[in-house]
């Protein structure tokens, strides 16, 4: 079972979704009240387009594990295109990528895109979606990455780390949006709100 929980994961990082369902409802065939699994399927299934059996998938989630919170936030996410018509599923769809754009648009001292170190769980960000804001946990001489559930996902380079915690005790607030992930690779970006500059040796 874990063997094919990880090649599950591992299309996933490959967006190889058709293959992703077809490992995934193996699993099922198995362990049909696998919440990983289920998860799994229904991201595969969203990121097809076919919203209909991704909410499909994911209410099966909640039905094993009412409080499963990748269940919970993919519900959510769906919501936005499960009761359109296809025009206006396109019109939402043509926002949220404009919402994107706008948040990983890089402005020069204003946001930077920093490849994690010791990055966590691949189940864990698997069933994340780019775009998706993350916290930002900053100790003294520390910055890490966890979802809003408190989920670790990885943390900055010791010099980034440096900066932004010498600029956030300054005062300085940032927020970070997960921007990509592939095999053996997280980005983040993270975007100063308020006054100060990224130094341009960082």
């Amino acid at each position: 079972m874990q063997d094919l929980a990880r090649k599950a994961i591992d299309y996933a990082l490959q967006n190889n979704w058709r293959e992703a369902i077809k490992i995934n409802k193996k699993i099922l065939s198995l362990a049909p009240e696998n919440v990983d699994a289920l998860n799994r399927l229904s991201r595969a299934y969203f990121e097809l387009g076919d919203i209909q059996s991704a909410i499909e998938w994911a209410n099966k989630a909640i039905s094993v594990d009412s409080l499963d919170p990748i269940a919970q936030r993919n519900l959510e996410r769906y919501s936005l295109f499960s009761s359109s018509s296809p025009a206006e599923k396109i019109e939402k769809r043509i926002s949220i990528s404009t919402t994107f754009h706008k948040t990983f648009l890089e402005e020069p001292g204003k946001t930077k895109v920093i490849n994690l170190l010791h990055v966590g769980d691949k189940r864990i960000i698997c069933s994340m979606g780019c775009g998706e804001p993350v916290k930002i946990l900053a100790s003294e001489h520390r910055v890490s990455i966890s979802s809003f559930d408190g989920k670790y996902i990885g943390r900055f380079p010791d010099d980034i780390a440096r900066h932004v915690i010498n600029l956030m005790n300054k005062g300085e607030k940032y927020k970070a949006y997960l921007k990509s992930w592939s095999e053996g690779e997280v980005k983040v970006i993270i975007r100063l709100e308020s006054s100060g500059k990224f130094t341009a040796e960082h």
